[in-house]
């Protein structure tokens, strides 16, 4: 986007922060995702620590600003994502393969069951599509068999620009989202799935649900992150990085 194209140099002369406006309207965000997380999953027990007071303060004062930062500097190019290689967008196929290995490695190391899952496109007079798209699961505990998912897509635009707003910033979120609820055992299962091709068409969302209709799985509820680093009043960044 024109703000990614426009800020990311900032970055790179380490003026990366977020202010106290950016950090309080995204937390704000984060915060509403828990809470409607938290009430669709109800939480059975929290093994991270003792259960506190207020199970939703738990979790939001487990939110981690600086993650969902690192996340969005390595998936925009500003810092390596591999340590050695960048990012200069996430429309080539060598780079979103990067990504989702990225994606992969961390949603794996927070315990959660990761699958790469294929699907292919074919519009008419147009050469077929593929795409891959990432998953990872918490199996409930009670009621395994009703879902909620949490969607992000992971690709941009084009090879132009590095998509920070559009959207490292759903990403990031979504990958913090996955942090703090594998601390929780929920009684619902939680699925956190990263699209391919959304901005071909929203593909990678429809080969998703291709494979919900063949399983037929029962999904409860979807909430999508999408462009989340403008102010939702004025459309000014909130991030420097968007």
């Amino acid at each position: 986007s024109i703000w990614s194209r426009t800020h990311i140099p900032k970055l790179l002369n380490g003026y990366c922060f977020m202010d106290k406006i950016a950090k309080y309207v995204i937390k704000i965000l984060i915060l509403a995702g828990l809470s409607i997380l938290f009430h669709l999953s109800s939480p059975s027990q929290i093994w991270a620590q003792a259960l506190p007071l207020h199970t939703e303060r738990f979790l939001g004062d487990s939110v981690d600003a600086q993650a969902i930062m690192e996340h969005i500097e390595k998936i925009t190019g500003v810092k390596p994502i591999d340590g050695s290689r960048r990012l200069n967008n996430r429309f080539t196929e060598a780079n979103k393969e990067l990504t989702r290995e990225y994606l992969r490695q961390h949603l794996v190391k927070l315990g959660l069951t990761v699958e790469m899952e294929y699907f292919s496109h074919t519009a008419k007079g147009r050469a077929p599509l593929q795409g891959i798209n990432v998953i990872a699961t918490l199996k409930g505990k009670s009621s395994p068999n009703e879902i909620i998912e949490v969607v992000a897509h992971f690709d941009s635009v084009n090879n132009f620009v590095v998509g920070a707003d559009d959207n490292a910033s759903g990403v990031a979120v979504g990958l913090e989202m996955a942090r703090v609820f594998s601390q929780t055992l929920p009684d619902k299962t939680l699925r956190f799935v990263f699209t391919d091709l959304e901005e071909m068409g929203l593909l990678g969302a429809y080969g998703h649900i291709e494979h919900i209709k063949r399983k037929n799985e029962k999904i409860s509820a979807a909430i999508v992150i999408d462009t989340i680093g403008h102010h939702p009043i004025s459309d000014q960044p909130v991030m420097d990085i968007v």
